[in-house]
C-alpha cells in the first residue's frame, strides 16, 4: 500500500489523482484514547490561532483604511483657501498607444513601454518589463517625467501610478503631464481618493468591459490648494503615511503566514505521533 503523499501522486497534463490510487492509500490509526487526545491538543492550539489570525486580520484592515482617511482629510478643502478645476486645466492628457507589433524593430530599451500589470501598489512603475527602441518611440506618445497615470479599460479600471522617467504606455492608459506649479504627484494621490475613484466607475458606464474614454477622464475634478507650500505639505504627509502603513501591512502579512505555517507544522506533528 502506498503512504499519505497526494502531492507526489498527481500526474497528467493537468494534474490530477486517480481515485485507485486514493483507495490505496493508507492513514496512519492510532489507538482511540491516543486519537482523543490528539484532537483536544489539535482543537486547543486551533482556537488561539484562530483568534490570533482575526486579531492579526483586524489589524490589516485598519491598516489600509488608515491610509484611505488621510486621502479623505487632505483633499476635503471647500474654503476660499482651495479651487476646483477640471483634470484638462492642469495640464496635457494623453491615451498611451502601441506601437505596430508585426513590424520589426520596435522592441527595446530606449523607453520603458507600460502595461496595467506594471502598476505597482505604492504607485511606482515597473519599468523593466517592456521597452521600446527608437524607432518604436518615434510612433509612440511619449509621457515625460512627473506624469500622473490611470487605468481607464478593464478589471483593474481606476489604478493609478507616477512616473519618475519618460515612457511609453499602451492605450488602456491616460496620462497628464501637469502644468508648471502643478505637482504630478499631488494629482496622483488625489487619483486615490474614494471620490475620483467613485467618478471614474460612474463615468464608465456598466458595460462588460468597464472604459473611460480621454475625453470623460479629462473631465474629472480635482480640488488645489491655493498655497504651493500646502501641495507640498500634502504629498510629503501622504507619502510618509503610505511608507508607514506598507510597513504595516508587511508585518501583518508575515504574521498571517506564520500563523498558517505553524497551523500546518501542528497536524504534521499530530499525525507523525509527536503531540502526545
Amino acid at each position: 500500500m502506498r503512504t499519505l503523499n497526494l502531492p507526489s501522486m498527481a500526474r497528467g497534463v493537468k494534474p490530477g489523482i486517480n481515485r485507485n490510487d486514493v483507495y490505496g492509500l493508507t492513514i496512519p490509526l492510532p489507538p482511540l484514547e491516543e486519537q482523543h487526545q490528539i484532537a483536544a491538543v489539535l482543537d486547543e492550539a486551533f482556537e488561539g490561532l484562530s483568534r490570533a489570525r482575526a486579531h492579526t486580520e483586524a489589524n490589516l484592515r485598519d491598516a489600509r483604511e488608515l491610509f484611505q482617511s488621510a486621502l479623505a482629510g487632505s483633499f476635503g478643502g471647500d474654503g476660499s483657501d482651495w479651487e476646483e478645476f477640471d483634470l484638462s486645466d492642469l495640464g496635457t492628457i494623453q491615451t498611451g498607444s502601441t506601437p505596430p507589433t508585426a513590424e520589426e524593430g520596435m522592441s527595446g530599451d530606449h523607453v520603458p513601454f507600460v502595461k496595467p500589470g506594471d502598476f505597482l501598489p505604492d504607485g511606482s512603475l515597473r519599468y523593466d518589463n517592456n521597452g521600446l527602441s527608437q524607432k518604436g518611440a518615434s510612433v509612440s506618445r511619449l509621457i515625460k517625467a512627473g506624469s500622473a497615470l490611470m487605468v481607464c479599460i478593464g478589471a483593474t479600471i481606476g489604478k493609478a501610478g507616477f512616473t519618475d522617467r519618460q515612457i511609453a504606455t499602451n492605450r488602456q492608459i491616460n496620462s497628464i503631464t501637469p502644468k508648471e506649479g502643478i505637482s504630478g504627484e499631488y494629482l496622483y494621490y488625489q487619483m486615490l481618493t474614494p471620490e475620483f475613484q467613485a467618478s471614474v466607475i460612474h463615468r464608465s458606464g456598466q458595460a462588460t468591459l468597464p472604459i473611460i474614454n480621454k475625453r470623460k477622464w479629462s473631465g474629472h475634478r480635482v480640488k488645489l490648494p491655493k498655497q504651493r507650500a500646502k501641495k507640498i505639505e500634502i504629498v510629503e504627509k501622504l507619502a510618509l503615511i503610505r511608507s508607514q502603513v506598507d510597513a504595516l501591512l508587511w508585518c501583518y502579512r508575515a504574521k498571517l503566514a506564520q500563523i498558517d505555517a505553524l497551523r500546518q507544522s501542528l497536524l504534521q506533528k499530530a499525525f507523525a505521533g509527536e503531540l502526545t
